[in-house]
């Protein structure tokens, strides 16, 4: 009897241990899928938001927007990119002229020493035109996003050139760039870099999606809130880009964040008894 008692509670206790073990195995594909489906559903979240927002925003002439700052909340332009009244920029590291430039240096780039980013823009804006005139739109529009494109990369891709230096010393181009006012500290002899510049070229077909905004020299084209931005794309293509990927997203983030939940609770059901056992 004491040895049948024996051999059933060490079946249960191999059996309640066997079931911690799935229990514990299926933790981590559960986890995953609620991470993915998270950060799918917050990427579907905008792609819808840009749908709505490339759909409701009233297409206006320049000249209307830099007329009236309070047309609307949010409006969309197209264009032309034209010089402003300073005239065209010429870019520090490539010598290309443009209408606005930045230049990006990352200092010991990975795992040789202490790493720093430095940034600096030409300008806070640049200036759009057609037939019925011209509006300033705010450089910061360069790093929203209006198509697919452009979210990997961080910038309007499509509307910039970029000129990209290998990594090294590259002491003169830093000698250079300090000259023209970029701060660039020196941290230890044998200081590496990687050096790029993304430049916007004048006469480049733009679309502006952004927020008519008065400022003491006029009308100018800054961020909204929620979406806005640039690209080189036409109205009709992005409407129809923003429409396919919001389609492409909208299911895939519900099945990994339900299909996650339910491997979380049976992983926690299943390892239930080992905690109920080790309590008792």
């Amino acid at each position: 009897m004491a040895a049948s008692t024996y051999h059933r509670g060490v079946d249960a206790l191999f059996s309640v241990g066997s079931a911690f073990s799935v229990g514990s195995a299926m933790t981590s594909p559960a986890v995953g899928a609620l991470a993915l489906g998270g950060a799918l559903l917050l990427i579907a979240l905008h792609r819808n938001a840009l749908t709505k927002a490339l759909q409701a925003a009233p297409v206006v002439s320049c000249g209307e927007a830099a007329a009236d700052p309070a047309l609307s909340k949010r409006v969309i332009v197209t264009g032309h990119v034209r010089p402003g009244p300073e005239g065209g920029l010429v870019g520090p590291v490539s010598g290309g002229v443009c209408v606005w430039y930045r230049v990006e240096v990352w200092q010991n780039p990975g795992s040789r020493g202490p790493t720093a980013r430095y940034r600096w823009d030409s300008g806070r804006h640049f200036t759009v035109g057609d037939a019925t005139g011209e509006v300033r739109v705010a450089a910061r529009l360069i790093d929203r996003h209006l198509h697919e494109d452009d979210i990997t990369a961080g910038l309007a891709v499509g509307l910039l050139e970029w000129h990209v230096l290998p990594d090294g010393p590259q002491r003169e181009e830093i000698a250079r760039l300090r000259r023209a006012g970029m701060r660039i500290r020196s941290r230890r002899w044998g200081d590496y870099h990687r050096i790029t510049e993304y430049r916007l070229p004048a006469d480049r077909a733009i679309t502006v999606l952004g927020r008519p905004r008065p400022t003491g020299s006029g009308t100018m084209l800054t961020r909204t809130r929620s979406v806005c931005g640039v690209s080189e794309r036409t109205v009709d293509q992005l409407r129809a880009t923003a429409r396919a990927t919001a389609a492409d997203t909208r299911s895939l983030p519900r099945i990994l964040l339900y299909t996650g939940a339910a491997l979380l609770a049976v992983s926690l059901l299943l390892r239930l008894p080992y905690w109920l056992a080790g309590a008792g």
